[in-house]
């Protein structure tokens, strides 16, 4: 149930996205708020590397959402402008048969370039799960009758 519901908020996100005017702290920001169409690369610990899909959500007021390619896995958090760009800090949310297997708090930093976007993060959780990396992102124009 909370994968379709990761899968609806970003649905919902999208749709928010495509309508608002664009939310800038300074004339010099870009507009990030909108879908994104990820690639996201794991680079650390090398065991685990790894190149998968992934839809990002950045809506006014700070909301953002991610859905994992590789298992829907949802993602919700917040997002705003800082001196390193655009950052934003997610929980995704593992389940395997119904059951919650684990959380991941991840850190991203991002720089937006007109339609395209790239950063980095850092995700743990606890001491037992670590993952950094890159990731690149293509906005998603809206396209209507």
């Amino acid at each position: 149930m909370l994968v379709g519901m990761g899968a609806g908020t970003l649905g919902a996100v999208a749709a928010l996205g495509a309508g608002m005017t664009p939310v800038l702290a300074k004339d010099s920001e870009a507009r990030v708020e909108g879908s994104w169409q990820a690639v996201i690369h794991i680079e650390k610990p090398t065991a685990n590397i790894a190149t998968f899909p992934a839809m990002f959500g950045f809506a006014g007021g700070g909301v953002f959402s991610r859905v994992d390619g590789r298992d829907n896995a949802p993602s919700l958090g917040t997002w705003k402008h800082s001196e390193a760009g655009i950052v934003f800090q997610r929980i995704e949310y593992q389940f395997s048969m119904g059951a919650l297997v684990r959380t991941v708090n991840v850190l991203s930093a991002s720089k937006v370039d007109g339609d395209s976007m790239s950063g980095t993060f850092t995700g743990l959780v606890g001491g037992s799960f670590f993952r950094s990396g890159s990731f690149t992102a293509t906005r998603v124009p809206a396209k209507g009758p």
